[in-house]
């Protein structure tokens, strides 16, 4: 399966022809399913039945980890294979201005949100879907964010 691309459908929550809707995952869902760490089956029924988005950020980052950890071209071939079943988000104009948004807005509020967690929250906002994460508290605070997380 190739990578899949969305783009907003004019303000509405996204969902496929078939109905089914998206949910944005964080980096670190991603990982934990790719690992199979216990921590993702606690996600298993937020993200089954839905179509699974990641960010270009998040692309991005997960194309950095065979890089900085010498893989072997094989294991990076697997890699990328592994993240070709995740739908890219790419970027245009109005998500960068949400990633604006969500940066001011949160710097303003007293408390800040780095840049990659903005990227996350900004591509779900901006689609109008969840966000799944299990950094809870990465998120805290950010408005119209709808954060789905089974941390404590």
């Amino acid at each position: 399966m190739s990578s899949r691309r969305l783009s907003r459908p004019g303000g509405a929550a996204h969902s496929r022809p078939d109905g089914m809707t998206g949910v944005v995952l964080d980096t670190d869902i991603v990982s934990f399913i790719a690992k199979c760490h216990p921590i993702a089956t606690a996600y298993t029924d937020d993200i089954e039945g839905r179509w699974p988005i990641i960010s270009a950020q998040t692309l991005a980052e997960l194309l950095r980890w065979p890089l900085e950890r010498r893989w072997s071209p094989t294991r990076q071939a697997e890699w990328e294979r592994e993240l070709h079943r995740y739908v890219v988000q790419p970027w245009d104009w109005e998500l960068c201005r949400v990633w604006a948004t969500v940066r001011a807005t949160c710097k303003t509020a007293g408390h800040s949100i780095d840049s990659a967690d903005a990227w996350q929250a900004a591509t779900a906002i901006y689609l109008g879907i969840p966000l799944i994460s299990h950094n809870r508290r990465h998120y805290a605070g950010v408005p119209g964010l709808q954060l789905v997380s089974h941390a404590p």
